[in-house]
């Protein structure tokens, strides 16, 4: 929201020039309507672990489902529509996103919903509905979770701070006021 094309110079968000007051109160808005009821997903161990704490055993099961969906990846052409790391999205109409630095956007959770059903979060999306199973869509979310292609810079993720939202009522007018006066739903739908 500070400035998307500083963040993604792919970004099709302009930079509204927004105080960081605002951009507190938008997220505290959007968390105040968003839809927290996602289904959880059974992730191996190792992966809800924090990092610091995994054995040579865990690095080896990320290194072979990062292979895995980097497989699911190449086999389901990904980049005919998505671009990372400057490659792809070769279909020049507004298809896919990049996806560089998706793994500081998106939570695992979240993103293995939209793979296996992208119409249910947004039913005018042109990302087709693969045929992938529990376990190809698991291993395509890990490696677009932590492959390098699709991490944050180093010391990004160390150095942004997160914005935790406010439950506070001003707080959220304000937040749904801001995006009314930046004309926000031309682009979002926002409910």
């Amino acid at each position: 929201l500070k400035d998307p094309p500083s963040h993604d110079p792919t970004a099709q968000m302009p930079n509204l020039q927004l105080e960081d007051t605002e951009i507190r109160a938008i997220i505290s808005y959007l968390s105040s309507i968003a839809d927290t009821a996602l289904p959880q997903v059974g992730w191996d161990t190792y992966l809800l672990k924090d990092q610091k704490g995994w054995t040579d055993e865990d690095w080896v099961q990320l290194d072979l489902a990062i292979s895995r969906g980097e497989e699911v990846w190449r086999r389901s052409r990904c980049t005919i529509c998505h671009i990372a790391e400057g490659q792809g999205g070769f279909v020049k109409v507004r298809v896919g996103r990049s996806l560089n630095k998706i793994a500081g956007k998106v939570k695992r959770d979240w993103l293995y919903q939209w793979i296996e059903h992208p119409q249910s979060y947004f039913p005018q999306t042109l990302m087709p509905h693969y045929r992938l199973s529990k376990e190809e869509i698991k291993s395509l979310v890990v490696y677009l979770m932590y492959a390098d292609p699709f991490l944050p810079l180093e010391g990004e993720e160390k150095g942004s701070e997160e914005v935790l939202p406010s439950l506070d009522s001003d707080q959220i007018a304000l937040g749904k006021q801001a995006i009314e006066l930046s004309r926000c739903i031309l682009c979002h739908e926002i409910k």
